[in-house]
């Protein structure tokens, strides 16, 4: 039987499998190498801002576009996803 295993670096905010995180920590690109090596995954879920399940970004963590009024959510933060791709090439990632 073939398994295999997807591992988490950072956290992600939101609410998930009955597990809750109001805030999100990226992952530190300088960690992957070492966490890949000892947990022996197959792929690796990177936090750069993204959200899970029930959680929606709060207003005060949002900027209003000023053509349209409507609120934006946080950016992502593609530098941190560069780095973990520099640290980990052709290693499969999620985000």
């Amino acid at each position: 039987m073939n398994v295999t295993v997807e591992a988490e670096l950072g956290v992600l905010a939101g609410v998930e499998d009955d597990v809750q995180a109001e805030e999100s920590h990226y992952t530190k690109p300088e960690e992957v190498i070492d966490f890949a090596t000892r947990t022996g995954c197959d792929s690796l879920a990177i936090s750069i801002g993204t959200s899970h399940g029930a959680y929606k970004f709060k207003p005060e963590q949002c900027t209003r576009d000023p053509k349209t009024g409507k609120l934006v959510p946080p950016p992502l933060a593609f530098d941190v996803l560069d780095a973990v791709m520099e640290k980990l090439p052709g290693f499969p990632r999620v985000c």
